[in-house]
């Protein structure tokens, strides 16, 4: 895995997923420790994938894309509803060549259809907890030699370094903290409700 098996600073966190942009992979943390790893093909230089923290919304086991309605888009979960991005099966060519989702294999994109958490709305239709967090960062060197090609030179160089990762979530982290506080008061809540209705 280009990831580090622990991360440290992510003890408390309880599922986060990391997707980079250089590296075309992703890693799904629990508590600090990575439990699944894998390759994507995200989005292409004219139709990027958007970068920075997002949360996974609300999911369909079979959809059609809204570009094209010829695509059938399998194990679909959206994180980005009103842009229509999300993780789904698709080809992976090796380099970016998605329409901004992040592509996987079927395996993974039915193992995070069941693994990750869905958004929890309110009677109005507006969020009430958010689902499970997901950081795309990086760069892709678009028009130049592709990363995993100098793999055979340097089998270093897709991977994601502690200091690299510290330095992409410091920023969200107390975010994705309150974010899953409330997430856990929710359920609560609708714990508690469920016992009172008859």
């Amino acid at each position: 895995s280009p990831f580090p098996q622990k991360i440290e600073f992510l003890n408390e966190i309880n599922k986060l997923i990391l997707v980079s942009y250089y590296s075309q992979s992703f890693a799904v943390y629990e508590c600090g420790e990575m439990i699944r790893w894998g390759p994507v093909s995200l989005g292409k230089a004219s139709t990027p994938t958007p970068k920075g923290l997002f949360f996974t919304n609300w999911k369909s086991k079979k959809t059609y894309s809204t570009v094209d309605s010829t695509w059938v888009l399998e194990w679909y979960f959206n994180f980005a509803n009103f842009d229509g991005v999300s993780l789904h099966e698709y080809s992976l060519p090796g380099y970016p060549a998605s329409h901004s989702c992040v592509r996987l294999f079927r395996e993974d994109a039915y193992w995070f259809y069941y693994w990750a958490d869905q958004w929890i709305l309110n009677a109005n239709h507006g969020i009430q907890a958010y689902g499970t967090p997901i950081l795309i960062y990086g760069d892709y060197p678009f028009g130049g030699r592709k990363p995993i090609l100098e793999l055979e030179k340097n089998n270093q160089i897709l991977l994601q370094s502690n200091e690299l990762l510290s330095e992409q979530l410091k920023p969200y982290l107390e975010l994705i903290f309150n974010r899953q506080k409330e997430r856990e008061e929710a359920i609560r809540d609708i714990d508690q409700k469920s016992r009172i209705l008859p």
